[in-house]
């Protein structure tokens, strides 16, 4: 009974390493830096406000003419 419980948890350890290791590579991908040039342009651009950075590229999009009007929602608190 004991060497299964041992057992288990080395595959359960294993996958959860497996795991962590695709989610850093998925993360290395997702993060690639994105030119704006081949976006096409939309009728607006909407942001969320809750990461300090949103702001700034939907500005970025703005002045580059990819949409028309700019939404910004929510307000922070500086």
């Amino acid at each position: 009974m004991k060497r299964r419980v041992i057992t288990l948890l080395v595959v359960l350890t294993v996958l959860v390493g497996v795991w962590g290791c695709g989610l850093c590579w998925f993360v290395g991908l997702v993060k690639q830096t994105v030119s704006t040039e081949g976006l096409p342009t939309a009728d607006a651009i909407v942001v969320l406000t809750g990461g300090s950075e949103r702001v700034d590229e939907a500005l970025q999009l703005y002045e580059v003419r990819k949409a028309d009007r700019l939404f910004i929602s929510g307000a922070g608190s500086g």
